[in-house]
């Protein structure tokens, strides 16, 4: 995931625009693809952004003391470039703001097919939602191999039980194989636990995602008794803290977070 980047659902100018993906960039700017609230069309977003001088926390660009004034000029020349293009009906830009410490212009979507061949940066690291399926299967078969563990173990433990005597060389053999699978089992029942654990953590901070997402998503049901500002700020919020507990959420809680996001989204789109 290119963490220079702002994120999926990032929202911009108080939700006027929702961050959807990278669509290019360069040494000083980020183009995104975004839609535009109350309308069913798309725009392109361009940030000011230099790869190798800034950085990134939460939404904001930073910058070190050293190169402020390389990075403030550079910027100044950015937005005073894209109010050019803004005056040029040629340009089709149409909107230029200030917001996270940078500069964004905005422009008519073309829909010219470019997008389809872009590198889209918000996909997993591994760039394959095969990698994503590949890795709920092996969860999956770690789940599934416990149960078959511990029916093998009690499998051995009642043959010996049921099983005539044998010599005692044999028996030794057997009670030294049956220590080192009591040893195993004990081993992999520390495991269970402490995965256990991990999960019932990790359910938690789901759980209080989840838990204000509710109350936003009821807050944006009372528009306009509830103002669409609000809404979104609180929206804006949410999503700030999935971020800093992304790490903390399964793949499955993730996709179930960014579904009760557009949920809401869609929602205060209806009731505007």
């Amino acid at each position: 995931m290119n963490m220079q980047a702002l994120q999926q659902d990032t929202l911009l100018k108080g939700g006027a625009y929702r961050i959807e993906k990278i669509i290019g960039r360069s040494d000083f700017e980020i183009t995104y693809l975004s839609d535009k609230y109350g309308s069913d069309k798309n725009v392109v977003i361009t940030e000011f952004f230099m790869r190798d001088l800034c950085g990134r926390d939460g939404n904001k660009m930073t910058y070190g003391t050293d190169v402020s004034n390389d990075v403030i000029q550079a910027r100044d020349k950015f937005k005073k470039e894209a109010e050019n293009l803004k005056s040029q009906a040629s340009q089709r830009v149409f909107d230029v703001f200030e917001e996270n410490d940078t500069v964004y212009y905005v422009k008519e979507y073309e829909g010219d097919g470019a997008i389809d061949t872009v590198h889209d940066d918000f996909s997993k690291s591994d760039g394959s939602e095969h990698g994503e399926k590949e890795t709920a299967k092996s969860s999956l078969l770690s789940k599934l191999k416990w149960p078959f563990i511990f029916i093998a173990v009690f499998g051995v433990a009642y043959y010996f039980m049921t099983s005539e005597p044998i010599s005692k060389t044999e028996n030794t053999v057997h009670s030294e194989k049956s220590e080192k699978k009591v040893e195993q089992r004990k081993e992999e029942k520390m495991v269970v636990k402490e995965k256990a654990v991990k999960v019932e953590k990790e359910s938690a901070a789901f759980a209080s995602l989840m838990e204000k997402m509710s109350k936003v998503k009821k807050d944006a049901l009372s528009i306009p008794g509830v103002s669409q500002h609000k809404v979104l700020t609180e929206l804006s919020n949410v999503k700030d803290e999935f971020e800093k507990t992304k790490s903390k959420l399964s793949a499955d809680e993730q996709e179930r977070f960014h579904k009760a996001f557009q949920e809401v989204i869609e929602i205060v789109k209806k009731r505007s």
